[in-house]
Parts: C-alpha cells; structure tokens; sequence
C-alpha cells in the first residue's frame, strides 16, 4: 500500500444530555457530526476523548451530560491531536454544565 493515498471516513463529535427527574428522563438531546473524509498517505492513528457528568439536582433528579470527539491523526501528532481534542471537549463540557445548572 505505499505510496497510495487512502481517504478515510471516520471521526465525530457527540454531544449528549439527558434531564432526569426522580429516576425517569425526562428530556433527551443528542448532537452529532460526522468529520468530513481525510485524505492520507500512510498510517493513521485516532484520538478519542469522551467526558461524562452527572449534575445533581434538587428533590433526587440530575441531569447527565456527557461530550465526544474522536480525531484521525498522523501517529507521531498523537500527542498535540489529544491535547487539541481534550480542550475543545472541556470548553464543550463547560458550556453544556451552564446550560443544565
């Protein structure tokens, strides 16, 4: 296979949260987006990072939310693709835990 470009689908980015009340959801949104293809030459590796929360509510409920991203990256880019998918994760997180809080 060297020397041949191979395009790639795969990588999204998930976005969750579920609203309970007294054991029971009671509202539920997902968001999802497929990356667009790569093109590469070689091999490839992917970054996936994924963070979970569960907020506390009064009377016994809470509400999860919870945030993914995967990445294809060159294997030597492993490290800088996790840094750049783990902030971008957090700022979501952040923004998800303001809107339910």
């Amino acid at each position: 296979m060297s020397g041949e470009t191979v395009k790639l689908h795969f990588g999204k980015k998930v976005e969750t949260a579920d609203k309970k009340s007294v054991g029971e959801v009671v509202a539920s949104s997902q968001k999802t987006e497929h990356v667009e293809g790569l093109s590469a030459a070689g091999p490839v590796a992917n970054v996936n990072v994924h963070l979970d929360a569960r907020i506390g509510k009064p009377n016994y409920s809470s509400v999860g939310v919870g945030v993914s991203l995967t990445m294809p990256c060159s294997p030597d880019s492993v490290d800088d693709t996790f840094e750049k998918v783990k902030a971008w994760c957090e700022e979501r997180m952040q923004e998800l835990t303001r809107e339910v809080s």
